[in-house]
C-alpha cells in the first residue's frame, strides 16, 4: 500500500506538471461516456479530463470551505507520464504494474476559497474492473496556482453554486 503523503507529493507533482500551458481539448469522441449523468465537466489538457459530482459538494460558507469529489479520467498520456513518476520516485515502492489498466481517479477535495488553498483527503485509483488502490490521510493545504486545471475546477464550483469568493 503506498503511503498517502508520498501520493500527496506525486500529484501534486502531476497537477504541477499537468498544468503548465498544456491545455489541448480533446476530441469529443474521448468525452462521450465518461461524465456521465452525476458529473460536470470542467476542463481538459493533454493529460486528463476532470469532472465534479455536484450531488457531492459540502459548503461550509462560515468557513468558506468544499468539500467536493472530483473525478479525474487519465489520456495515454497522463497515464504514462504518471506510472514514470511512480517509478522515479524515490519515496515510492509501489508496483507499477498495479497500475498498468488505470483508467481514473475519484478525490475527495477540500477547497478553502478564502484563502485561495486546497487538500485532498480520500483518493482512489480505479480500473475498469474496479479499485486498483484507495489512500485515506490527514489533509495536507497546497496554493491554488494561477492559470491551472485546479483554479479553472475551483472558479467553475463557485460560480456553479453563486458562491462569493
Amino acid at each position: 500500500m503506498v503511503k498517502f503523503s508520498n501520493i500527496v507529493i506525486i500529484l501534486s507533482i502531476i497537477i504541477t506538471l499537468f498544468t503548465n500551458g498544456c491545455y489541448s481539448k480533446p476530441p469529443e469522441s474521448q468525452l462521450k461516456g465518461i461524465s456521465g449523468d452525476d458529473w460536470v465537466y470542467t476542463d481538459s489538457d493533454v493529460f486528463e479530463t476532470q469532472y465534479y459530482n455536484p450531488n457531492s459538494i459540502n459548503i461550509d460558507k462560515p468557513n468558506k470551505i468544499i468539500n467536493v469529489l472530483i473525478k479525474i479520467v487519465y489520456t495515454n498520456m497522463g497515464k504514462n507520464r504518471l506510472l514514470r513518476l511512480l517509478q522515479t520516485s524515490k519515496a515510492q515502492k509501489v508496483k507499477v504494474n498495479k497500475y498498468l489498466d488505470l483508467k481514473y481517479s475519484i478525490i475527495l477535495y477540500s477547497i478553502d476559497y478564502k484563502n485561495w488553498k486546497y487538500g485532498f483527503t480520500e483518493l482512489t485509483f480505479y480500473s475498469n474492473a474496479g479499485v486498483l488502490d484507495k489512500e485515506n490521510s490527514k489533509i495536507e493545504w497546497m496554493d491554488i496556482k494561477p492559470n491551472t486545471m485546479m483554479e479553472l475546477l475551483v472558479y467553475k464550483i463557485l460560480k456553479d453554486n453563486n458562491i462569493q469568493r
